[in-house]
């Protein structure tokens, strides 16, 4: 069996913000051709890898896919924090196996390996790269047991929601802290603005969550109040019309 965790440690330690996986992407593509696959680099312009292996006669072509970006941190750096690393691990020593089996006895097998899943940048990229084109099965992976499948169950399908982010800029009166009347605070306003959030509710049948994820407002002193502040809210549903 091949070492997961061989690939896994590596690549835990050169995480890369999407769209800029250089080191990543490359490290993927060596794996890949020296076991024998076809591989493709750079897919769409970007850092996405395609590895083929053709077994020459009629079938299925059957497509699996990880992706590779990191989360950005606060100090410009990035980090594996959603399991990426793993995601990619996984792939890789599927990939040995499958070859070193020979498993792919008709038909094509495409492994797929996705750049930006976290901005969605990589997933259209690769469909401007023609990855998916000719591919009739897909099947991605995401590394997350503890509540929707433990270690040891297996699960049909499991089904996401989908996300996206709302930014909310606010605009008051900055002020001195000794007088704060003369002003208007951004960030009460944004306080505000964050606890009415929290208090909405939608169709309880539909799976979905509303939290603000970040909060920006400082006039760059301690005795002044703000008079500007930034609220991130992260949404996510499974209905279009609870999104919307």
């Amino acid at each position: 069996m091949a070492d997961v965790f061989t690939h896994f440690n590596y690549l835990h330690t050169i995480p890369e913000i999407g769209m800029k996986e250089f080191k990543t992407s490359a490290y993927v593509a060596d794996v890949l051709k020296q076991l024998g696959y076809e591989v493709e680099t750079q897919v769409g312009g970007a850092t996405g890898v395609v590895a083929v292996c053709d077994s020459g006669k009629p079938g299925p072509v059957l497509g699996l896919r990880a992706d590779m970006d990191a989360l950005g941190t606060k100090d410009d750096g990035a980090a594996h924090l959603c399991g990426h690393d793993g995601h990619m691990a996984m792939l890789l020593a599927a990939a040995e196996e499958i070859m070193k089996e020979k498993l792919v006895r008709k038909g094509k097998l495409k492994l797929l390996f996705q750049p930006a899943e976290e901005t969605s940048e990589g997933a259209l990229s690769m469909l401007k790269g023609g990855a998916v084109d000719d591919i009739e099965i897909l099947i991605g992976m995401h590394g997350r047991p503890i509540q929707e499948c433990r270690v040891g169950e297996a699960a049909p399908a499991l089904y996401y929601s989908a996300a996206t982010h709302v930014k909310i800029d606010i605009t008051g009166m900055q002020s001195h802290g000794a007088r704060p009347y003369l002003g208007t605070s951004a960030l009460d306003a944004a306080c505000l603005v964050v606890q009415s959030a929290n208090a909405l509710r939608f169709n309880s049948n539909v799976v979905y969550n509303l939290k603000a994820t970040q909060i920006h407002a400082d006039a760059g002193v301690a005795n002044a109040v703000p008079g500007t502040a930034t609220i991130t809210f992260d949404l996510r549903s499974r209905d279009n019309d609870v999104m919307e």
